[in-house]
């Protein structure tokens, strides 16, 4: 389990400023962290990977992983506190690794148009999901 820390997106701890994890999510994310301030973003974001291992061509396995068991869990907590959660790629893995997601009254999965490109922005996010998000965002 994690521990209690106020950095939900450990990568924006202070601390993890120089490493790959910080860059690439301030690339990424760099058009909803300059919404808001980047502390309030980094430490109200939990980033949870379905498959979260390097693989250069992803092959689902049979079973499903301890990890992903406990990915799974983390979300549905989120779900719990209503929180926004974007699925950046394997939407149909995720929906059923947490059914939650389909059937939540307090809580919307949104998407991306091009999980290629995982850009968390206006230009990739349907213009409800990413007005949703954004208020989302406002409303920490």
């Amino acid at each position: 389990m994690h521990g209690k820390t106020q950095w939900f997106n450990y990568y924006f701890d202070p601390q993890f400023n120089n490493t790959e994890g910080c860059k690439y999510w301030s690339r990424v994310a760099r058009e909803p962290i300059q919404l808001e301030c980047p502390e309030k973003f980094s430490q109200n974001i939990l980033i949870v990977e379905y498959f979260p291992y390097h693989s250069i061509k992803f092959k689902p396995t049979k079973n499903i992983l301890p990890s992903q068991k406990y990915n799974g869990y983390l979300v549905e907590k989120a779900i719990k506190r209503n929180a926004c959660v974007v699925i950046m790629r394997s939407v149909s893995k995720w929906l059923e690794l947490v059914p939650e997601l389909k059937h939540s009254k307090h809580s919307k999965y949104l998407t991306l148009n091009s999980s290629q490109r995982g850009y968390l922005s206006k230009g990739n996010m349907k213009r409800d999901d990413y007005d949703c998000f954004r208020n989302k965002l406002r409303s920490l």
